[in-house]
């Protein structure tokens, strides 16, 4: 009897070690890396996942998949994101990492950031994608720039709405919002998007 509840045990030790085996490669999946904080300026706070707490973030934090962040006035962040673009968020902005699918996505809340990504570092079919509330924009090998504008709800006028500003520097960027065809911004342009409504691309500002 003795034996029998030894091997009992052995047994169940063993398909609780192997389980551990299968599931520790996808937590390490799951969490690993995609970006690190190179520039912490003034304040910003990162909230992981589902948790309700947020966190400062520090120089050379990792950041994970899932990650909102947020930016108080007169702060900014630079992050080296996926190995191979330079992301800077302004202040008084909030972002998120998520899992895109088919491509890596960032869903910018309110804001401004910039974006870069060389094309030589860039897969030949990959792409990048920015999304606002009311728009997106897909790039491969672009140096741009994302705002979002929100419109005030005035007496006798439209409901609040969003505005989502797109302009290029570097590359070309193809820009649109569900329901609509996208554009194509080439070097040096400019779109701004209200609602679901693409206005007209216009040459971009003078830096």
């Amino acid at each position: 009897m003795t034996s029998d509840r030894v091997r009992v045990r052995a047994l169940r030790t063993s398909r609780a070690s192997l389980l551990v085996a299968v599931l520790m490669p996808a937590v390490a999946v799951a969490q690993q890396a995609v970006g690190e904080i190179t520039l912490v300026y003034g304040r910003a706070t990162v909230t992981r996942g589902a948790q309700l707490s947020s966190a400062a973030l520090q120089f050379r934090d990792h950041l994970l998949l899932g990650d909102r962040i947020t930016l108080a006035e007169h702060s900014r962040v630079k992050i080296l994101l996926f190995g191979k673009s330079v992301l800077t968020i302004h202040e008084l902005s909030a972002l998120t990492i998520i899992a895109g699918v088919p491509r890596p996505t960032l869903f910018l809340d309110q804001g401004k950031i910039d974006y870069a990504v060389p094309r030589d570092r860039m897969q030949p079919s990959e792409v990048h994608e920015i999304r606002t509330p009311n728009a997106f924009a897909r790039v491969h090998g672009t140096v741009m720039t994302v705002e979002i504008e929100r419109r005030s709800a005035e007496m006798d006028s439209a409901p609040i709405g969003t505005l989502t500003n797109i302009c290029t520097r570097v590359g070309s960027v193809l820009a649109g919002t569900v329901g609509s065809p996208p554009v194509r911004l080439g070097q040096d342009r400019c779109i701004t998007i209200s609602g679901n409504v693409l206005g007209p691309i216009r040459p971009a500002p003078k830096n």
